[in-house]
């Protein structure tokens, strides 16, 4: 397993919290790598996530949209 680093400024400037970074990164791993990560999301957070354009609901599925591809982009993962 990979070492996550989190630069709580760069977090800041992306107007994301911990948890919903997290919750990005586990969705990306699954996504794209069909990784297991060791962190449970909640509803709240993945609302929060939609609400602020990081993903979006597409028929029954979570989708990056292009602000949240960009989070892994800026974060250097």
């Amino acid at each position: 397993m990979e070492v996550v680093e989190i630069n709580l400024l760069q977090l800041l400037k992306l107007d994301l919290n911990v948890n919903e970074y997290l919750t990005l990164l586990k969705l990306r791993l699954i996504i794209n790598e069909d990784i297991k990560f060791p962190f449970s999301s909640t509803e709240a957070h993945l609302q929060s996530l939609i609400a602020k354009g990081f993903l979006m609901v597409e028929g029954d599925s979570l989708k990056f949209t292009t602000k949240g591809e960009k989070v892994f982009k800026t974060a250097g993962t």
